[in-house]
């Protein structure tokens, strides 16, 4: 498991990413990644999640992924504008939520 931090120009920490590794599968698994909300827009996002890419290709992994709810979000918008594709969805991966699809996003390193 890998924990990444980013500061602002003042030392106060505005987001964080936890991704971890499973090596049987080659895949670098995104658990957490969040921005503080008054500090997004800044370009930290898109800074965290190049760290991202770089701890991932460190720990070998072959692709770095994520899963997100069907409705449109500012992270789902992130990923894409940082290179991941939707690779993929499962319409139970949700279970009892009236919105159980989900949509994998994945970064190939």
């Amino acid at each position: 498991m890998q924990w990444l931090v980013i500061e602002s120009d003042e030392g106060a920490v505005v987001g964080i990413a936890i991704i971890h590794f499973w090596p049987a599968t080659g895949v670098a698994w995104v658990w957490d990644l969040t921005i503080e909300e008054k500090e997004r827009g800044k370009g930290y996002g898109r800074t965290l999640v190049r760290g991202m890419i770089s701890a991932a290709r460190e720990m070998g992994a072959r692709v770095l992924m994520d899963v997100e709810g069907p409705k449109r979000s500012g992270l789902a918008d992130l990923y894409q504008k940082c290179g991941f594709r939707i690779c993929g969805t499962n319409d139970r991966w949700f279970a009892g939520d009236k919105d159980a699809t989900a949509v994998f996003y994945g970064y190939d390193l």
